[in-house]
């Protein structure tokens, strides 16, 4: 246990189980691929989808490139 919550054993597959309220609130769908960030002095994990990673990434290479993101 960690503080008062269980730990989740995760199996043997590269897959981890996400319920599925936080999948849409996050705009996740079965299948896609995410970043998962862990920040565990605050005892977090940020899921974010792949294309929303994209959407970030192409706006800070735009500010540091200079012009319009692609």
């Amino acid at each position: 246990m960690l503080g008062d919550r269980p730990l989740d054993v995760l199996a043997c597959t590269p897959q981890i189980m996400i319920p599925a309220t936080a999948r849409a609130r996050c705009g996740i769908r079965t299948g896609d691929s995410v970043l998962l960030v862990a920040d565990p002095r605050r005892d977090i994990l940020l899921v974010d989808p792949l294309p929303a990673v994209d959407e970030a990434l192409a706006q800070r290479h735009a500010t540091v490139w200079g012009g319009e993101p692609a």
